[in-house]
């Protein structure tokens, strides 16, 4: 069972709508989230790319969104290298 908190699905939400912006299915990716007090940084990756690889994987990039913690709008999003 996975448990995350209700600030980490909004955040997660408002990634996915970024994310399909670009015309990608996020169905498609492993989704990692970093969270501070300020911020939740959502991480699309390639689920084939290697566990400590950053960036894009061999099949798809990789794109990274980060939303404000308050408000859950987005304050930057862009594809990785």
């Amino acid at each position: 069972m996975l448990s995350i908190s209700g600030r980490t699905f909004r955040a997660i939400e408002a990634a996915t709508v970024e994310l399909s912006r670009h015309g990608l299915n996020v169905e498609q990716f492993q989704i990692n989230v970093e969270t501070s007090p300020k911020t939740v940084v959502v991480i699309f990756k390639d689920p084939s790319a290697p566990r400590t690889q950053l960036g894009g994987g061999p099949n798809l990039p990789a794109y990274e969104v980060t939303v404000d913690g308050e408000t859950m709008k987005i304050i930057d999003a862009g594809f990785s290298k």
